[in-house]
């Protein structure tokens, strides 16, 4: 990665207010664990294009290494603000809010997620090593097309707290995936 930096520098002396060599300077530091180095980086790209998403969603990503998570929150929703159909930034979101123990919202952003990657109404499948046995699966969907495998759990449990909900799944659409 040093020398993945060392060239990058060598772009930026030539043109410094190249977007993207500030965004692959950001994933090199990041890649070498100087974080907040990245960070700067990745502002350096934002500064010259404020719609870059690949520079939001990376300077989301170091904030999530730092466990810095309300400011990776922020960001995906930045990425968001960008475009409300980027899968992955729906799936960011709940990660971050996950960590923050905003269980229910995270929840809804990995729906949403799903739902923009248009996997959604896809079968849901017990994974019996990641949910409980007693746990019912809700949900139904289409018969899957060829070409679009889906691996997905959705559940709901009573508890003494209430209801409980649990999600997990990787899916690939027509575009790429989640």
């Amino acid at each position: 990665y040093e020398e993945a930096l060392k060239a990058g520098d060598r772009a930026l002396a030539i043109d410094p207010n190249d977007a993207n060599a500030w965004n692959n300077r950001g994933l090199a530091l990041d890649d070498l664990k100087r974080y907040e180095q990245a960070i700067q980086a990745y502002d350096r790209a934002i500064e010259i294009d404020q719609n870059y998403v690949a520079a939001w969603s990376n300077k989301g990503f170091t904030f999530g290494n730092l466990k810095r998570y309300e400011e990776m929150l922020l960001t995906f929703d930045r990425v968001l603000a960008i475009d409300q159909k980027n899968a992955a930034a729906w799936c960011n979101k709940g990660i971050a809010l996950d960590h923050l123990e905003c269980y229910q919202e995270a929840i809804q952003a990995f729906d949403r997620a799903l739902a923009v990657a248009g996997v959604s109404d896809y079968n849901l499948v017990r994974v019996s090593s990641m949910l409980p046995p007693d746990m019912e699966l809700v949900g139904t969907a289409p018969v899957l097309t060829p070409g679009t495998p889906v691996l997905a759990a959705y559940g709901v449990q009573s508890a003494p707290c209430g209801l409980v909900t649990a999600g997990i799944g990787v899916a690939w659409g027509e575009h790429g995936g989640v």
